[in-house]
């Protein structure tokens, strides 16, 4: 058993999984949790804590992520994929924590749109000649 099937069986049983400071936490019914499914736990628990961890991510804090394990695991720093996984997650959090203590780095979200440029942007040129009759 792999630890995403692991997950799967676990969310059929209605067990919820946590990850809180790399520390796996299961909440189930009582009597869910059998040996066997707690040595299962045990076994995969970083493939676990990965996926959930994972799973919460946007689409490009995951393409930050895959680019800086990649990174990590290869030349020159050559940490194991544990070490690797780990540090990956400490570098994105604190990553997180620098934009929210200054919003004003963040990627402008009418410049990341596919949308024709300026549609509904304020700042743009075509929003600023919308909003003035055309001119």
């Amino acid at each position: 058993m792999t630890g995403q099937t692991l997950i799967e069986v676990l969310n059929g049983k209605r067990v919820r999984l946590t990850v809180d400071g790399g520390i796996l936490r299961a909440v189930a019914p009582p009597g869910v949790l059998t040996d066997d499914l707690k040595t299962a736990l045990k076994e995969h628990k970083q493939e676990i804590i990965q996926a959930l961890y994972l799973s919460g991510l946007t689409k490009i804090e995951r393409q930050a992520y895959d680019e800086w394990f990649a990174t990590m695991v290869g030349e020159p720093f050559g940490m194991t994929p544990e070490e690797a996984h780990r540090k990956t997650r400490e570098l994105l959090e604190a990553s997180r924590k620098f934009l929210e203590a200054n919003p004003h780095l963040k990627a402008d979200p009418c410049r990341q749109s596919k949308r024709e440029e300026g549609d509904s942007c304020p700042g743009s040129a075509r929003y600023a000649a919308i909003r003035n009759g055309g001119r």
